[in-house]
């Protein structure tokens, strides 16, 4: 999940959280060194997929995995 912001209808702006991938597939997760520190998460993606996780690394701070029930 990706939270951005969005423009709205006269050039008004709005955060907005939307799921952009679902049912990847993770090869790897690897924790930060130290508490405040960034982890890495390896998806296996197609290259369509792979184009939206990279255009939501580069509009938002963060993204959120959330695993749901299978």
């Amino acid at each position: 999940m990706v939270t951005f912001e969005a423009m709205m209808g006269k050039g008004a702006k709005e955060m907005v959280t939307a799921t952009i991938l679902q049912n990847i597939v993770v090869l790897k997760v690897s924790r930060p060194d130290s508490p405040g520190g960034t982890g890495v998460v390896q998806l296996l993606c197609n290259p369509n997929e792979a184009q939206y996780a990279v255009l939501s690394l580069a509009q938002c701070k963060s993204v959120n995995i959330v695993r749901r029930a299978a």
